[in-house]
């Protein structure tokens, strides 16, 4: 079993410059691309590598609003719900 200190865990997120953003009326939700970012923003994890030899390096690609939750927490639904999709930084797993 790994703990937070052995999995060296890091993040980076800077201040972003979002490429675009789109609101979608009928989803209740705002996105935000930041997937053209020249900062990088995301974060590293050494569990998810020796566990399930996932990489190590994940870049934010997406962040995206909703203005009522998806998801409950204790079975209660908050006003807003933010979630960040990552993918796989090419360039820090691989270099």
């Amino acid at each position: 079993m790994f703990s937070y200190v052995s999995d060296g865990l890091k993040n980076d997120y800077g201040i972003a410059k979002a490429v675009s953003v789109y609101r979608d009326t009928e989803e209740n939700r705002v996105v935000i691309n930041l997937s053209k970012q020249e900062a990088y923003m995301g974060f590293s994890s050494k569990v998810g590598k020796s566990l399930f030899g996932a990489p190590e390096f994940w870049k934010a690609e997406l962040v995206e609003f909703k203005y009522k939750a998806e998801h409950t927490v204790n079975d209660f639904r908050y006003g807003l719900e933010m979630q960040v999709y990552h993918k796989v930084d090419q360039v820090k797993s691989y270099a």
